[in-house]
């Protein structure tokens, strides 16, 4: 912050060179208090209740290739999933492996996501004192500091989330090049390139780095052409290697995506603005005052763009030219003297990239084919906040005049009032920060499944809970019922079941039970209402024995259950009949009733099982009544034991006066693990195995049994009126 004499500079071009004067020392930065006050505050706010971060489908795939590839020593070839299905380039995943390869624990790569950004807000200093003055440094960075959106972006597992570090680097060699005249053309091509492969928004700014390139004092030599086209070569390799393997598949699919249907909207101011904003409550509602914050937030970058845009264009129009030889127009004219302008004057330069770093992208999103989301905005970390802080100076200057004019004496009480506000909106978004936790463990008010899912924290609480249970009865296994929604089951999954052999997930409509001589099984259903949990409730062979007491839910109980699972009410036996595949997997069918309208309950035996891998085997029971109307039910598993009892939920509407026919086919799930050239290497897509028809074969007629009979296609099929219908 500045005194009376600071504020008193009005605008035009004397106060742009007061404020783009670039620092003399490259340490000048380390003798600044407000600094180590911007880096420390952005160290507690990213690092406080870090174990809250979230986690679900993106960060447990993404840290899920990361300790394959670690645990099993295979190359990542390829991230995961974009949304538009095509699959990211492995370099996130490159960046987890150090983690992944020490610890099972994500929470050690969320870690290093929030040191990374830290780092990030630091250089944002750095840079800003070097290019545009103490003031707008200082309030700069503590604007990026105090951010929600920008912390809670810097607090779990993504790719985009390494974009604004990456982005930070990028600008400062784009200034040391375009404004210091130094080397710069390769390193910053790398840095964007690499940004881009993290989120391909930062290619956005793309054309900003070739107007560096025109304008630089430095123009950059063949070497630099060339180590820049080495460094893409080396970025891109991975890809390379895979759409190679894949037969391009995922440029197809790129291809026809870009083909499709564009739009044009300014859907990415409102993403902007949450860009600048404080982070949404755990509850989903923002209070007036949450609210009140974005606002002046977003009305201080409004500010200063609008600045930055006259000290960027004035210039331009003061120009003086003349139409020399060869110059047929006075345009041309004038674009020449613009040229040659902004290449001798390195404080327009300066304005000029900044200007473009923060306008362009936007400008350019305007039109797209797929919905902005305000993560596509992280590349304009930290040049939005630089813009913001601008606009705060030009508030700040704006108020102080009149004051000046009409009573001088009183300006530097207007000033230091005005620094006081600025001060307490700083403060004000770090409280906003510091209740967002509090919001996450709230029972009364936030619910785990409407979007946040259950923090990390709260779902390795669960896991430990389950393993001291686990001790405490002895229990041989224990089953995990996770919801349907692989937003929140793999994540589940991914740390409730992990690495661990003695545990196995299952999603609400399949159940697991030992088999009768087994040992007992822990049985938790983290899913409230699912069929497999109102079953366990009935069964007389399942004892609660303690509860999960996971924040954002319900108390989910866990049972312990033992010995044999007893006939339901209302349930058929049937002439037991199995259905074998040709990996040696068998399941045997022997009851079925119709528990409730729309749900057909099949309850079948595991006759034989093959030897246990990495991949999952996936049973689907597929059910139509008279030919037609056909449902499926899908169980996934990694082992089954021989003699264990299933039970699968198909929701078909069967009226128990009609023919029912049930088949199983069977398939592998797991990751594609491509060998090129000596290596092993993993790429985050699914085999595509076919689903193979078990065939089915019926035991010997027992009068207690209703019969059933065998069809052609290996299939089995419940006569009419076996099964009576739910009232």
């Amino acid at each position: 912050m500045e005194t009376q004499s600071g504020w008193r500079q009005a605008g035009g071009n004397s106060a742009a060179q007061a404020i783009f004067k670039p620092a003399q020392s490259a340490w000048a930065w380390a003798r600044q208090w407000e600094f180590w006050l911007a880096l420390a505050l952005a160290t507690f706010l990213r690092f406080w209740r870090i174990d809250l971060t979230q986690y679900l489908y993106d960060q447990d795939g993404l840290f899920s290739v990361a300790r394959m590839s670690a645990t099993h020593g295979l190359i990542p070839l390829t991230g995961i999933p974009f949304s538009i299905r095509t699959l990211t380039p492995p370099w996130s995943e490159y960046s987890l492996l150090p983690f992944a390869a020490l610890t099972a624990n994500p929470l050690a790569a969320v870690i290093g996501t929030a040191i990374a950004n830290t780092l990030g807000v630091a250089l944002c200093y750095v840079f800003a004192l070097r290019y545009f003055g103490r003031r707008i440094a200082a309030v700069s960075t503590l604007l990026f500091a105090t951010c929600g959106a920008a912390i809670n972006y810097s607090r779990f597992i993504w790719q985009p989330n390494d974009v604004a570090p990456l982005a930070m680097l990028w600008v400062l060699t784009l200034y040391l090049g375009c404004v210091e005249g130094r080397r710069w053309f390769a390193g910053n091509v790398a840095l964007l390139a690499l940004a881009a492969m993290f989120h391909p928004s930062a290619a956005l700014l793309a054309p900003v780095t070739l107007v560096g390139v025109a304008l630089a004092p430095r123009v950059p030599r063949l070497r630099a052409w060339v180590i820049a086209a080495i460094a893409l070569l080396v970025l891109a390799l991975p890809t390379l290697i895979w759409e190679t393997l894949s037969g391009f598949a995922d440029l197809r699919s790129l291809r026809a995506f870009a083909s499709g249907h564009t739009q044009v909207n300014l859907s990415v101011l409102h993403y902007l603005y949450h860009a600048l904003s404080g982070p949404v409550m755990g509850s989903g509602v923002s209070s007036v005052f949450d609210n009140g914050l974005n606002v002046v937030a977003t009305l201080l970058f409004a500010v200063g763009w609008l600045a930055l845009s006259v000290r960027t264009l004035r210039p331009a129009r003061a120009l003086a030219f003349r139409c020399e030889a060869g110059v047929v127009t006075a345009t041309r004219a004038w674009l020449l003297a613009l040229f040659r302008g902004l290449r001798a004057d390195a404080a327009w330069r300066i304005n000029l990239l900044l200007w473009l770093s923060v306008t362009l992208p936007p400008a350019l999103m305007v039109r797209h084919s797929s919905p902005i989301e305000t993560h596509y905005l992280m590349m304009l970390y930290p040049m939005v906040f630089i813009v913001s802080a601008m606009g705060a100076v030009v508030v700040i200057r704006g108020l102080v005049a009149p004051v000046e004019r009409r009573a001088a004496r009183f300006t530097t009480v207007a000033a230091l009032t005005l620094e006081a506000a600025l001060l307490a909106l700083i403060i004000a978004r770090s409280a906003q920060w510091l209740a967002f936790p509090r919001s996450l463990t709230n029972a009364q008010t936030f619910n785990a499944y409407q979007g946040y899912g259950y923090p990390l924290s709260v779902l390795q609480g669960g896991a430990d809970t389950l393993a001291q249970l686990q001790t405490q009865t002895g229990a041989a296994q224990v089953e995990v019922i996770t919801p349907s929604n692989p937003r929140y089951q793999l994540a589940e999954n991914g740390i409730l079941v992990g690495e661990r052999t003695d545990r196995l997930s299952l999603t609400p409509t399949c159940l697991a039970l030992p088999a009768a001589t087994a040992r007992p099984w822990l049985i938790a259903p983290v899913t409230p209402g699912a069929p497999a949990t109102a079953l366990l409730g009935r069964l007389t062979n399942a004892e609660q024995v303690g509860s999960l007491p996971m924040v954002g839910g319900p108390a989910y109980p866990v049972y312990q259950v033992s010995g044999a699972t007893p006939t339901l009410a209302g349930e058929t036996l049937l002439t037991p009949t199995v259905f074998a595949d040709q990996r040696g997997d068998a399941l045997r069918l022997v009851g079925a009733s119709l528990p409730q309208p729309g749900a057909l309950l099949l309850r079948w035996q595991v006759d034989a099982a093959s030897a246990p891998t990495d991949q999952t085997r996936q049973f689907r029971v597929v059910a139509s009544v008279n030919g037609a109307t056909a449902a499926y039910d899908d169980c996934d598993t990694q082992h089954w034991q021989t003699g264990e009892t299933l039970f699968t939920w198909v929701p078909l509407h069967a009226d128990g006066a009609s023919d029912i026919s049930v088949r199983v086919e069977t398939t592998t799930n797991g990751l594609v693990e491509p060998t090129a050239l000596g290596l092993r290497f993993l790429a985050d897509t699914p085999i595509n195995a076919p689903f193979i028809a078990a065939t089915a074969s019926a035991g010997p007629a027992n009068p207690l049994h209703a019969p059933v009979t065998i069809t052609a296609d290996g299939s089995l099929t419940i006569p009419a009126r076996t099964l009576s219908a739910a009232p």
